[in-house]
């Protein structure tokens, strides 16, 4: 039989049990119907949130942007700011 491990959610009791093979590395896990929210992450870091990191658990983690990553989100905040423009929330 092979070995299991059981995650708790960071915001309520709810407990996952599966196989190592399925949990993808996050800083903690959460259900997702609870009132949990990740926290902000840290100046100079991004939060990363994974649906189905285990099972039916959302993970998060914090990771500092390599130059890639902060291309993408440079691009993302161009469209982001384009469309509240268009939509008149920015001057």
């Amino acid at each position: 039989m092979s070995e299991k491990v059981t995650l708790n959610c960071a915001g309520c009791a709810k407990t996952q049990t599966l196989r190592p093979r399925k949990v993808e590395k996050c800083d903690r896990y959460f259900c997702g119907h609870c009132d949990f929210r990740p926290p902000l992450a840290p100046e100079g870091q991004v939060s990363s949130v994974t649906n189905g990191a285990a099972g039916g658990f959302r993970g998060y983690r914090h990771e500092t942007p390599d130059a890639e990553m902060l291309a993408a989100l440079g691009r993302a905040r161009v469209l982001r700011d384009a469309g509240l423009k268009r939509i008149g929330a920015l001057n």
